[in-house]
């Protein structure tokens, strides 16, 4: 037994010796492993590197590989790193954003007799910030370097009279938190937010030139709502921002088109391509509250008495307001079916919610056929259009959406965010009230989309959405300045806007 404890306190320190040396060994990574010509494994191998010249610049711009230590006369892949955006949304309420990595080919290269290359690339389109870009041999990584894409800002126009749209345009938009949310200050006031999920870093923002006649300033900062002013002692690093010039010129003001004609355009509807057995379409098959639609029909029962019932939910938003809606139908239409089986009426779009509604063709008690209609906002007209300061404004919107991210518009007066307005309680009908103020003059009112809040299954504000990526708490009530291209939920969504003249009272 002595013996045996005598041989164990002898090869232990040898043993922990070479331990030690093991982790102290660097290990073979994936730029360091070699691989034969085309792409076979290598029993050498050896110390690749790239290097990017420039290291950085925007989309379209070009950059020189160089490479090195690669095996000779070999065929490798340069591939650029991305990724692809989603909003996660579940039952109609934002649950976070989700981002999938991609690699994309940029090239393919053959390296010299002594295993460098050197060749360019163009910079893809998309997301914004640090990219790697590797270098492969077959299924094997041989090198890698970073390539950092710059955020670009244009602004279009420059000047222009009150009411003149002006058009942001960026590019370069990051994926990660501190790259993703960036907001407007339009002279020093918030206006809205802006996003590129879905559209891979590319963003647009129409606003509103507003003001007296003179210079105005709009700046761009990386924010979600709070913009930071303070950029140069950030979390991290110091991220771009931007400031613009725009000139309100005199003159007639560019107002904004009738109420009626800013909503969505209908979708048209279209007979079946196969029915079987009695059919039923609607055209358009989309619209806004007390629109005219013309229901077909074929294959029915020949001189048959038949209704048209408009089905749908009533009472207030059961997940903000508890308690379960009823379900309801109405009455659109009634009369006899040709005597060939077909059917063509015409009724108009009762006043509901907005959303995908069945509609229903009956015989009795016995349901023939069934379409389906989507109801899409609209606007009324604002009334008055003008008065003195303190002029109560009324706007009315109906069939709006029901859902956390379609029942919610966030009104701005002057490009300064003011509130919001949503439809929890109404059935999909909105009435805003605000006071004129101003000096005498044109004032712009826009109504951007936007979301109401997370929401659990059970109903209850969810917190958690904020794990990992606190910038997501600020994302709601807030004007989404891109909602026409990155909307999170339904992508048919307009905004309204209103021009209000303020008069003089001593005139």
């Amino acid at each position: 037994m002595r013996r045996k404890r005598s041989i164990s306190r002898l090869a232990l320190p040898g043993l922990l010796l070479l331990a030690l040396l093991l982790a102290l060994s660097p290990p073979v990574s994936a730029a360091q492993s070699g691989a034969a010509e085309d792409g076979r494994a290598s029993s050498n191998p050896r110390e690749s590197a790239i290097s990017l010249t420039p290291p950085r610049g925007p989309a379209g711009s070009v950059t020189t590989v160089r490479g090195s230590g690669f095996d000779p006369n070999a065929t490798l892949d340069i591939l650029w790193q991305d990724w692809n955006g989603a909003w996660n949304i579940q039952n109609g309420s934002f649950q976070g954003r989700e981002f999938r990595e991609e690699l994309t080919s940029i090239g393919r290269v053959r390296t010299d007799a002594s295993g460098g290359f050197e060749t360019t690339f163009k910079v893809p389109e998309g997301f914004g910030f640090n990219h790697d870009v590797l270098v492969t041999q077959g299924s094997t990584v041989r090198s890698k370097s970073v390539f950092f894409v710059e955020m670009q800002v244009e602004m279009t126009p420059k000047e222009g009279p009150p009411g003149t749209p002006v058009t942001l345009e960026l590019n370069g938009l990051g994926w990660q938190p501190h790259q993703r949310d960036w907001v407007l200050l339009y002279d020093n006031k918030f206006t809205g937010w802006i996003s590129a999920v879905t559209t891979k870093g590319k963003a647009r923002a129409v606003v509103t030139a507003t003001g007296e006649p003179g210079k105005h300033i709009l700046r761009i900062f990386e924010s979600s709502y709070f913009p930071s002013l303070s950029m140069q002692q950030p979390a991290e690093t110091v991220p771009p921002s931007w400031t613009f010039d725009f000139m309100v010129t005199r003159g007639q003001p560019v107002l904004p088109p009738p109420a009626e004609q800013q909503g969505p355009r209908p979708i048209s509807g279209k007979a079946p391509a196969d029915p079987k057995g009695p059919t039923i379409w609607l055209d358009p098959a989309s619209g806004s509250v007390g629109s005219e639609v013309t229901a077909y029909g074929r294959g029915l029962p020949p001189n048959a008495e038949v209704d048209l019932q408009w089905l749908t939910e009533l009472g207030p938003d059961p997940v903000v307001a508890g308690g379960v809606r009823s379900r309801a139908s109405f009455p659109v239409g009634a009369g006899k079916t040709a005597g060939d089986g077909s059917l063509r009426w015409t009724f108009r779009v009762p006043e509901d919610v907005g959303r995908s509604h069945p509609v229903v063709l009956r015989r009795g008690d016995q349901a023939l056929a069934r379409a389906e209609f989507k109801v899409r906002p609209k606007a009324n007209p604002m009334v008055p259009s003008s008065g003195p300061v303190g002029t109560t404004i009324t706007i009315n919107l109906k069939g709006v959406d029901d859902t956390d991210t379609g029942k919610i518009f966030i009104i701005v007066y002057d490009n300064a965010w003011v509130g919001y307005a949503c439809s929890v309680t109404s059935q999909g009908d909105i009435t805003i009230y605000l006071q004129a103020a101003g000096e005498p003059g044109w004032h712009f009112i826009d109504l951007y989309p936007g979301m109401y809040e997370p929401i659990r299954e059970e109903g209850a504000f969810d917190y958690n959405i904020y794990k990992g990526g606190g910038e997501e708490f600020y994302l709601f009530r807030i004007p989404q300045l891109t909602y026409a291209e990155d909307h999170p939920g339904e992508k048919d969504i307009p905004a309204f806007r209103f021009a209000f003249l303020v008069t003089d009272e001593r005139n």
